[in-house]
Formats: C-alpha cells, structure tokens, sequence
C-alpha cells in the first residue's frame, strides 16, 4: 500500500514593513524575572525594559480596553501603532515589577486572571505562592492603567480527550469517560461551559464588585459554543493566541503575539511589524493512519512513536492526515454515521501537537466517503479531534460549503484547501495541483505554465515514476525555470519507516522537504 509521498514547497507570504494604521497588535506576557531560566515563558526584566523602551521611543500606543470598547462601539477610532498590552495568569510579578513600571511610562495593561486558581483550585504546583490574591487585586483595581479579565474559573486545567489517555484544554474539549467508555455530549460540553463562565463572573463581582468586560481564553483555544456563552455574559471582547495583528473591524475576538523568554528586540520588531517570513516555511508531510489498522494497542504506539520521531528529525511542521481508512468506508474517530476502523485519530493529532513541532495539521478529505448522515458525521469529526483545517478533494462546491461553516463552528479561523484544480480557487487558502514529472516532458512545463494563472496560493505537486527517480534534478531545474517556488517532487517513500537519511533537506529546493498522498 502507497503510505506516503514527499515533495518540497515553500509557502511564500506578504510582509508589512511596518506597523500599519487602523490595526492592532496585542502582545501577551506571563512572568517577568530577574533572570531567564527554564521557564520559557519567563521573559527577563531587563529585556521586558528593553521591549517598553522601544515602543516609546517608535511611537507606538499602548491602549485601554476601555479605549477598545470605544472603537468597536465606533465612538472613536484607534491611533496609529496601537498596542495592548497583556499578561496572563495573574502572577506576583506583575504586581511588584510590571505596574509599577509601566506607571512610569503610562502604559495601559489588561491582567487575566484565573479565578479558580485564586481560590486554590487546581492551581498548578510551578503556580504555588506565585499567584497575586483577590485582596491584592482589589489593590490593583484602584489603578486606571490596570484592567482585570477573567481567564475563567476552572478551564485552564486538562481534561481527558481520547481513549488512549491524553489530556487537552478542558474548554475546547468533549471529556472522553474511560469509565463509561463515551464521549461528552454537546449538551453537557455546553452546560459545563456555561456554569464555569457564570461562576467566574460571579466570583469577579463578589471579590472586585465588577464583572470582567473581556475574557483570555486558556492556551489560546475556543470555539463558538465558549464565544457564544461568554457573549450573553457579557464579554464581549476575546483574547485568542492566534498570531497576527488585528484589523479595526474584527477587535472583539483578538490575536495576540506572545512574547517568549527567548525573544530579542530583532524577533520583538518583527513582532510589532508581524513578519511573517519568520514562520514561512510549510514542511509537509502526508500520513496515512491505514498502517495502524489491526494493530494491537501496543503496535499502534510503536509505530506512532517512530512516525513521531521521523517527522521531529525531518523538522516537519505541518502535516495532513485523511481520518479514513484508504476506501473512504471507515473512520478513525468515534461516529455514528459510519463503521468506525479504530478511533486513533484524536490520539494522532494530539501527539503530533504537543511531541513534535508541528504548527498546522490539515485532514483530506477524499471524494468517495461513504456517509448516512453528512452534517452529523462532520460535526463528530469536528468536535471531538484537534486540527487546523481542511484539505478537499473533489466534493461538489455545494458539499464543501456546508463542511466549512461545520468546521468553523468549532475551529474558527481554519485554513481550506483544495487538491486539484477547483472551479473557482479564490473559495480556497491555497490549491495543491498535482502535474505529470516525466523528467522531459512538455507536458510538465505546460502544466506548470497552465497552474500559474491560479489566483491563490499554490503548491506545484509534481508524481513521479519509480522508474524515472533519476530524472528529478532535471524536473527541479524546469520548475525553477518557470518561476515556481512553491513545489514538490513525489517520489513515494513510506515515512512510517522512512531511514533518518532520506530526510536531508534538498538545498536545490529551498532546503524544504514535504509530503502528500496516502
């Protein structure tokens, strides 16, 4: 069976030289130190200086969320270089170094604060006499340049996700039950939602005698049922870790820039500007979970941990998973809607997230699926497994059109793409084109030539015959010729036992390895 396929793109992106007017940057801290350590989100206080010192001098505007409000309400607009400033987690730090610095400078900043924790509810052991208390916040409050949000009540805590034992953020997750073998329905997900959402609100006003007008959502994560039932409590604004600035017409649910104890003023600048080109680099690889049917629990891990350390050698970092068997007839996640192979898919995902240095992991969709009910089946696949967007193949525009707003729902911001030529390529993030690579074949530059003309960001995939593998320098040096530098050269190798070697980048094509099939 064909498991895997490699080329090598590169994805090519727009940077904005400078800050631009009518956006905001939001930038995150947690700890502030005398000294860095193994905390890598400990930032020193002499770089934290270093970065304030900065915005003042370049002119930058640190603002309220008081001042937010205003502009979302379209009562004013925001200044040029506007910034918010935020720190999570509500540390003693923050208390003792960061407000009394930023007194000096006059900066606004917004403090998150877990009200759970405060109240010694699975407060984290690294947390223990770190944590500023409810009286020391009632201090703080009194400040004008200090605002306090909720980071809600118990959300920012693991919960059990999958079968196999792995723990994701318990506000995005549906609780798998080992006990009773079930996972957590929509309804109980939302009621468990909503009640911890009330009870912090409902802890802000008896301790701060105020309800938090935003929320930081733990780890970063949400999905609409959090944005919906945080909405009708009234916070309205929400703080996301997704990268990039923030346009003046979409500032109720923020990206934000963390700022992480390895951070220099260069990478800081290149934060403030959002340069891009800093995470350009798109190493794919495709994987194929049918070489994890039948195995015993102790095979599917065995085999799991050496995919894990193939990728983390090939320093992959994204990767595209079909949730199907290769027949399109079952699924690797729990759902009524068709016979169930093994439910491994959450595990995958999971182990790809947090073991390896994936950024991004997209799950094709293939044609030929064979569903019952097609808005339930895809609403299993979304809520109960992590993955950052969707790669079509073939459905109707109709079809992928009620997939989309699915997939939203419960992973906003998802990137789509399609594999093939689509009826209209500005529907998609990026298009992965497959051509013909006979080495000295017209029919390869004609290809090549024909795909160029699509309007959207595009990945040259280019087959290549076994037979024909000696014919790949020539295949480069024409798609170099044509101006192409978003490619890759199939040539079929299984990366379930794909040897170390293999991996070394190829420095004819940017030094970028990747990988589609199945």
């Amino acid at each position: 069976m064909k498991l895997i396929q490699y080329f090598t793109c590169i994805l090519v992106l727009v940077v904005c030289s400078t800050a631009m007017a009518n956006q905001l940057t939001v930038l995150t801290y947690h700890d502030i130190v005398a000294e860095p350590g193994e905390d890598m989100y400990a930032v020193s206080r002499s770089a934290f200086v270093a970065q304030m010192d900065y915005l003042g001098v370049h002119g930058y505007k640190p603002i309220s969320l008081e001042t937010l409000n205003r502009v979302i309400k379209k009562q004013t607009t925001l200044p040029d270089k506007a910034i918010l400033l935020t720190f999570d987690d509500g540390l003693k730090s923050y208390r003792d170094f960061v407000v009394p610095l930023l007194n000096i400078y006059g900066y606004p900043s917004v403090l998150s604060v877990v009200s759970g924790w405060i109240d010694g509810n699975n407060t984290p052991p690294e947390y223990n006499n770190k944590l500023i208390d409810w009286a020391e916040l009632r201090e703080l409050k009194k400040s004008p340049l200090v605002e306090i949000i909720s980071h809600s009540h118990d959300l920012h805590t693991g919960v059990q996700s999958n079968p196999q034992g792995n723990y994701a953020p318990a506000g995005v997750t549906r609780i798998y039950s080992s006990v009773q073998n079930v996972y957590e329905s929509e309804s109980a997900f939302r009621q468990r939602i909503a009640a911890d959402l009330k009870h912090g609100v409902k802890r802000f006003h008896q301790e701060l005698k105020a309800k938090p007008i935003a929320i930081t959502w733990p780890y970063g994560r949400y999905d609409n049922v959090l944005s919906t039932e945080a909405d009708l409590l009234g916070m309205k604004i929400q703080l996301t870790l997704d990268d990039g600035p923030n346009q003046e017409n979409q500032l109720r649910v923020l990206n934000r820039i963390m700022i992480m104890r390895d951070t220099n003023i260069d990478d800081f600048v290149s934060d403030l500007n959002y340069d891009p080109l800093r995470y350009q680099t798109h190493r794919f690889v495709e994987i194929s979970l049918d070489k994890l049917s039948g195995q015993s629990p102790e095979n599917q891990e065995q085999l799991l941990s050496s995919l894990l350390d193939n990728i983390e050698q090939s320093n992959i970092n994204t990767v595209i998973l079909s949730p199907f068997t290769g027949d399109g007839k079952k699924a690797f996640f729990p759902t009524q809607q068709m016979k169930v192979e093994s439910d491994i898919l959450n595990r995958v995902t999971h182990q790809l997230h947090n073991y390896s240095d994936i950024r991004h992991v997209y799950l094709r969709l293939p044609e030929s699926i064979v569903e019952q009910k097609p808005d339930e089946f895809y609403t299993d696949l979304a809520r109960l497994n992590w993955f950052n967007g969707i790669v079509f193949d073939g459905q109707e525009a109709s079809e992928i059109g009620k997939i989309k707003k699915i997939v939203n729902y419960f992973h906003p911001k998802s990137s789509f793409g399609y594999y093939g030529e689509p009826d209209n390529a500005k529907d998609y993030d990026f298009v992965i084109l497959p051509v013909e690579g006979s080495g000295y074949s017209e029919r390869l530059r004609k290809d090549i030539l024909n795909a160029k003309g699509l309007p959207t960001k595009l990945f040259i995939h280019v087959k290549v015959p076994q037979d024909e593998l000696s014919t790949v320098p020539h295949i480069e040096e024409t798609i170099r010729s044509l101006g192409i530098k978003n490619y890759g050269i199939d040539i079929n190798k299984d990366f379930y036992s794909l040897l170390s070697n293999f991996l070394v980048p190829n420095q004819s094509a940017n030094g970028l390895l990747a990988g589609f099939g199945g």
